[in-house]
């Protein structure tokens, strides 16, 4: 699949046309901003793909709730607290905010 870099004003401006070469030309369009990659646009069918992939653990993020964990509280974490299923884990996180 073919990667288009493209700016929010231009992708802004032609959208449609955007959309139709996602859809008909299989383009996978990164928008930028300010010379950042913001977002994707992508076929519908990569979108299994990316949940997938987004459902995975991700290392980083579980360090960085341990380390606000243990800013805020006296209890350590260990490894096995941190493999909580994902919807408990969710749950949890909701109940803080």
């Amino acid at each position: 699949m073919t990667n288009v870099y493209i700016s929010t004003a231009d992708a802004k401006q032609n959208f449609s046309q955007v959309i139709n070469e996602v859809f008909y030309a299989a383009k996978r369009y990164v928008v930028m901003s300010h010379g950042k990659p913001k977002a994707i646009i992508t076929p519908i069918e990569d979108v299994d793909t990316h949940n997938t992939a987004l459902s995975k653990p991700n290392r980083g993020a579980i360090y960085s709730l341990k380390a606000l964990h243990d800013r805020f509280t006296t209890e350590k974490l260990t490894s096995t607290d941190l493999e909580i299923p994902r919807p408990e884990r969710d749950s949890a996180i909701s109940d803080l905010c």
